[in-house]
């Protein structure tokens, strides 16, 4: 797309009710958005993360792609930062607006092709024994698959593509790239229900036939890209038809958005589509601001002088606590960990927070504090620490709009001790969160602090930031309940979903935990090995017994 078709599509965004305030309008029409505080911290962090935000959508239906299409357009136009490359200026660093073409976004692709390339490739092996051997099992030169080991390349160079910058020519049908991806689809599914989980394999549709094996490597060559800050498009969606239902996979830069900010984007995608679906009306997008600031908007001047004064530095950890995980190694690549909790355990959850007159999310972060002690052996009497995301969006006026952008803060959850049961682990971070909760700018600490360093030159900024700010190395995020009706696609109903953070580079790891249809899900997303996504799995399914440990002596 050249410089005059982008006017067009601002034009056609006017027309279509989009709306921008004046200052973004400004800098739109410029060609460049500034650089705002989260986003040059994950760029600067990259060596930490791959910075990715990935999510998998499973459907109930086929969704109409040249319908998805038009809903991506409008949505992608609204937020320009989804189709800017990020500029390392020296001083001041900024988003350049790109022009780009739908299928620098939209990947399609049609598992029929990937079935009927199978049986082709069978006519042309002997067949005697029934086995193809064309799984992609050979693709073991793929083995060191991190997608971007160094969190700012787009490929780990395994295939030798450069696919992060043309998703349109993706080549899936063959699977002849040589990567490692054919188990792909347990490293998206990563729980085998061998723990009592419901292990719900085959939601995305495979049914174990020739088909599925390739279906997973698809799923994991598209996850395991990295979008380079520089790019044209900073957002990127894969539509996966197979056996009548849809599954969604998307990849997002983390400099753009939070989680939060990701689970708008996906809304305002599903209601652009099914208002095309049903022949209504574009619906307008409010464009708003993307300033970490907003945070402060609803704050009087006195408050907002006390905030500014968190300067401290929450990050610095004093203990070097980190999770069980091998030594790095050349082979690590990307490890998508999921395991998923019944209806049942939600139920138990919620039961064993009502009776203690604690917190679903302290349940939670209990059994997950207490499974870390157990996986990992941390010394008895020794501390450890936590680290919590916390929302910052209830600072914010209700009446702002606010853009994609982060809105993050962080609860450090510093224990004296690995506590000795469950029950003691359970009070402990009950006090913990209840004391953080009632501080006055919960969730605020530092962020003047990093703020007050982007004031300087950026290559000063960045060796500073490299020095002083710890990433959080044992992470805990909660999304928290996923309304399911707002992401369905017309008639197309949502029948599961897995968002996760970045992919986390040793010693780092952060959980994600959500829930839908009252099931909760737990992911995670390291560049490792075979036997760190089983330790994660082990920490997962330690998590669920001693929630059971609870519930037996609530009995």
């Amino acid at each position: 797309m050249d410089k005059s078709n982008l006017d067009i599509n601002r034009l056609s965004q006017q027309a279509a009710g989009v709306h921008t305030n004046g200052v973004a309008g400004s800098r739109l029409s410029k060609g460049r958005l500034r650089a705002e505080l989260w986003d040059k911290l994950h760029f600067i962090l990259s060596d930490f993360t791959d910075r990715m935000i990935r999510g998998e959508f499973w459907y109930d239906g086929l969704i109409d792609v040249d319908i998805l299409k038009q809903a991506l357009q409008h949505v992608v136009e609204a937020h320009p930062v989804l189709h800017s490359a990020f500029i390392d200026s020296a001083f001041r660093p900024y988003w350049a607006v790109r022009p780009y073409a739908i299928n620098d976004i939209l990947t399609v692709v049609e598992t029929t092709v990937i079935e009927n390339t199978r049986a082709e490739e069978e006519d042309v092996t002997d067949g005697s024994d029934g086995s193809d051997g064309s799984d992609g099992s050979d693709g073991s030169g793929g083995s060191d698959g991190s997608g971007g080991s160094d969190g700012s390349d787009v490929t780990d160079g395994s295939d030798g593509s450069d696919r992060s910058d043309r998703s349109d020519r993706t080549e899936v049908e063959d699977g002849s790239d040589g990567s490692d991806g054919s188990d792909g689809s347990d490293r998206t599914e990563g729980s085998d229900g061998s723990d009592g989980t419901d292990g719900t394999e085959g939601s995305d549709g495979s049914d174990g036939s020739g088909g599925s094996d390739r279906l997973g490597k698809v799923r994991y060559d598209f996850m395991n890209q990295v979008i380079p800050a520089d790019h044209n498009v900073q957002f990127k969606v894969a539509l996966i038809n197979h056996k009548g239902k849809s599954m969604l996979c998307v990849l997002a830069n983390h400099m753009c958005m939070d989680g939060k900010g990701a689970y708008m984007l996906f809304e305002q995608t599903a209601r652009i589509y099914t208002a095309l679906k049903k022949r209504q009306s574009m619906p307008a997008i409010k464009a708003g601001s993307r300033a970490a600031s907003m945070v402060y908007s609803r704050m009087s001047l006195w408050n907002k002088l006390g905030a500014w004064l968190l300067l401290k530095n929450i990050s610095r950890l004093k203990e070097k606590r980190t999770f069980a995980f091998e030594k790095e190694h050349v082979a690590d690549s990307l490890q998508m960990v999921v395991q998923k909790w019944s209806l049942e355990d939600a139920d138990n959850i919620r039961e064993i927070a009502k009776r203690r007159q604690v917190t679903v999310n302290d349940v939670l972060l209990s059994c997950y504090a207490h499974a870390l002690c157990e996986t990992s052996n941390f010394p008895e009497g020794r501390p450890f620490t936590v680290t919590c995301m916390v929302d910052n969006r209830k600072y914010i006026k209700p009446s702002a709009t606010i853009g994609l952008t982060n809105h993050v803060g962080l609860l450090q959850l510093k224990m004296d001790r690995c506590e000795s049961t469950i029950e003691k682990t359970l009070h402990c971070v009950h006090n913990l969160t209840k004391r953080g909760k009632n501080k006055h700018y919960f969730g605020l600490s530092g962020i003047p602090l990093i703020g007050l360093g982007y004031v300087l030159p950026f290559f000063i900024v960045k060796p500073g930031t490299r020095l002083w700010f710890t990433p959080p190395v044992l992470g805990f995020s909660n999304l928290g309940i996923i309304p399911h009706e707002p992401l369905a696609m017309g008639d197309v109903a949502l029948e599961d979903i897995m968002v996760m953070g970045p992919s986390q580079y040793k010693r780092h790891l952060t959980i994600a935990i959500q829930m839908m249809h009252n099931r909760l899900l737990f992911g995670a997303a390291v560049r490792g090995s075979e036997k760190d996504k089983e330790k994660i799995q082990d920490l997962f399914t330690n998590m669920r017994k001693h929630m059971r440990e609870l519930l037996r002596n609530e009995e």
